[in-house]
């Protein structure tokens, strides 16, 4: 216990130790202790030694600042770097999005312009359909003509026609 009390009264500081003691007898033995600590505590000398420790304490402090402030740096890097990849994210999300809506309007085109296709080879097969009704039409009224000139009645309808 007294080891304990040296290294404490002992290091870079100048130490006063007051004894208290007391007149009554009944106090007798602890005024005794109370003497023969101080006894001891008069023989602790102290060691002065510069404090090396503030001058590594300021080197930590300045230490410490400089890290806090490189961390600083690299949490503003960080976010700055998190808010472009956000970014980045949001654009490629759009550009999926626009893809997907480019896709969607060429997918309604090319049923639209099937429709007009369909459409338009409906149309042709019916305009088929009615020119060969006519040249059968036709065909047909040149074969008339022709029995009619073979029987001698185009010259009936030659007539006519002059006339008209």
């Amino acid at each position: 216990r007294y080891q304990r009390r040296v290294r404490a009264l002992g290091g870079n500081s100048q130490t006063f130790f007051i004894v208290h003691l007391h007149t009554a007898a009944s106090h007798y033995h602890e005024s005794l202790m109370s003497c023969m600590y101080g006894q001891r505590a008069k023989r602790v000398k102290n060691m002065v030694a510069a404090n090396v420790a503030s001058v590594q304490v300021d080197e930590l402090e300045s230490s410490i600042a400089a890290m806090r402030s490189a961390l600083r740096a690299a949490d503003v890097a960080a976010r700055q770097a998190a808010t472009r990849a956000a970014r980045a994210e949001a654009q490629c999300a759009a550009a999926d999005e626009a893809r997907l809506l480019a896709g969607k309007l060429l997918e309604a085109e090319r049923e639209r312009w099937a429709k007009k296709d369909a459409d338009a080879q409906r149309r042709l097969e019916k305009e088929r359909a009615e020119r060969a009704y006519q040249v059968a039409d036709l065909r047909a009224e040149t074969a008339a003509w022709k029995e009619k000139a073979l029987r001698g009645e185009m010259r009936f309808a030659t007539q006519s026609a002059e006339l008209l």
